[in-house]
């Protein structure tokens, strides 16, 4: 499934959003230092989706954790997210 990141990182604060093909969600909990970034997803429960990663160049890669479901445990996989460059304004 892909989905769209937009992080903003300003005076040392980071937020943004994810979008999914029904929505899209504000992240929290959102740090960056020395190039590693972490945030939260909340989902429709009380546990949030986690992720971490290490930005490298124009490339996010790390871990997202989804929590468990129905008594099972949490689920980790790996992800990456790709920075896109603006598009440019339209002409007119």
């Amino acid at each position: 499934m892909q989905t769209t990141l937009q992080l903003q990182l300003q005076d040392g604060q980071l937020t943004g959003t994810i979008s999914g093909p029904s929505s899209d969600t504000p992240i929290s909990d959102a740090t960056f230092k020395d190039n590693v970034i972490a945030f939260s997803v909340a989902g429709g429960d009380a546990d949030a989706t986690k992720y971490s990663g290490m930005l490298s160049g124009e490339t996010i890669k790390g871990t997202v954790t989804f929590p468990g479901r129905n008594g099972g445990g949490p689920t980790t996989r790996n992800w990456t997210a790709k920075r896109v460059p603006p598009s440019p304004p339209p002409s007119s």
